[in-house]
């Protein structure tokens, strides 16, 4: 539903303090269907950039019963418990949730049929969990945006959980609601929004609750609206969001990663920063993010380059293909994640960088469109980039 009327009624009708808190909110959205065109607008072009929801556009063809679902995911949550204590870490964090381990995991899942379970752990983060063996097909065509679809994933939270504001990541999210209800905010990803949101990241250790309620009035261009069973949302890359699940709440999600949206990661780095140091084990999630992040760049760069000609890497560009996007956006992009690459990693996307532009037709570079002089030697071109693509490490 993504009327107002109903956005409130859904507010109103949640026995929860966080619909009280978050009622006001909605002075500064409108609703998903009644969006302003600036509001539209400032999600990015086309429609694959806009929220939706839509109960006819789920990626799965079919999902387990709750019951199957629920003997299956406490099966795996023993086993997995088992396994940590045979290995002696009987102090160690569970395996799949950070914050209260098995027991409460446990609690959760035993009553994801219980519309009004309530974890007695407030901070409680939602369950989640890949899941294999269900048939996935993306709703929007993304063949033209060489989209890499990641797995499904099971997502669980109990009755008044407030997705407390964050963002999206760098991925198209498709979630579909097998039983439950949220209520949903999301912001565009404009630089004005992603700058505020980072405040509130920076702002956190202070009072998480106070920077939300002060950065909400902050953002733009919001919209609301209500997804319930049966409902598909999608959600594009890098958007603010602030959701609460009103009903116990079982989620079915998968992404796809494009070319675009990758390089929205790229860009969006000082953003992710700030968040790690909200995150618990957000050492962790820098250290695993940048290592993925890294292999990605190396095989980008590794690409075959023979398809591509200088005049398709100048504006306006319409190539979607992870290569041309990244040498449009390199200069954009590079201080970002060179500043967190060690020697090593340094000295491999340089040499992958040189041979690259090595390979490309003409005496121009592909990420500036200047001339190599009179050869395309090797020691001309990583002069070429040293002095204009490249970010010196911090001593």
């Amino acid at each position: 539903m993504a009327t107002e009327i109903a956005v409130r009624k859904a507010l109103i009708e949640a026995n929860s303090w966080h619909a009280d808190k978050i009622l006001g909110t909605l002075a500064f959205v409108r609703p998903l269907d009644d969006p302003c065109i600036r509001t539209h607008d400032a999600f990015g072009k086309g429609d694959i950039s806009y929220p939706k929801l839509a109960p006819k556009q789920s990626p799965f063809g079919s999902l387990p019963r709750l019951n199957d679902l629920r003997k299956t995911l406490i099966r795996e949550i023993i086993g997995k418990e088992e396994d940590r204590l045979d290995d002696g870490d009987s102090d160690g964090i569970s395996l799949f949730n950070t914050s209260t381990g098995a027991e409460e995991t446990i609690l959760l899942l035993q009553n994801i049929t219980n519309p009004s379970y309530t974890s007695a752990i407030p901070s409680m983060n939602p369950f989640f969990t890949t899941i294999s063996g269900l048939q996935v097909e993306l709703p929007d065509d993304f063949s033209h945006m060489m989209a890499i679809t990641e797995e499904a994933t099971i997502v669980i939270a109990p009755s008044n959980h407030l997705l407390e504001l964050q963002h999206t990541n760098e991925s198209y999210t498709y979630t579909t609601m097998m039983t439950g209800q949220v209520i949903w905010f999301v912001w565009p990803p404009t630089t004005h929004n992603l700058d505020c949101l980072k405040m509130g990241y920076e702002m956190f250790e202070s009072d998480r609750r106070k920077a939300d309620a002060n950065i909400i009035k902050l953002l733009e261009y919001g919209v609301t609206f209500v997804q319930e069973k049966g409902d598909c949302v999608r959600l594009p890359p890098f958007c603010v969001i602030l959701a609460l699940s009103t009903n116990t709440t079982v989620l079915a999600k998968t992404s796809a990663i494009t070319g675009g949206s990758f390089i929205q990661g790229l860009s969006n780095i000082p953003l992710l920063e700030a968040w790690w140091k909200t995150e618990v084990g957000g050492a962790k999630k820098r250290h695993d993010f940048f290592s993925a992040l890294t292999w990605q760049i190396r095989m980008i760069l590794s690409d075959d380059v023979e398809a591509f000609s200088t005049k398709d890497l100048e504006p306006p560009i319409s190539l979607s293909d992870p290569l041309p996007s990244l040498l449009k956006s390199w200069d954009d992009v590079k201080a970002g994640f060179m500043s967190i690459m060690n020697v090593q990693d340094r000295e491999d996307i340089m040499a992958r960088l040189v041979e690259l532009l090595r390979r490309c037709k003409g005496n121009s570079c592909f990420i500036c469109g200047k001339s190599f002089g009179k050869s395309k030697a090797r020691m001309n071109v990583e002069a070429h980039i040293s002095q204009h693509h490249w970010v010196e490490r911090d001593k």
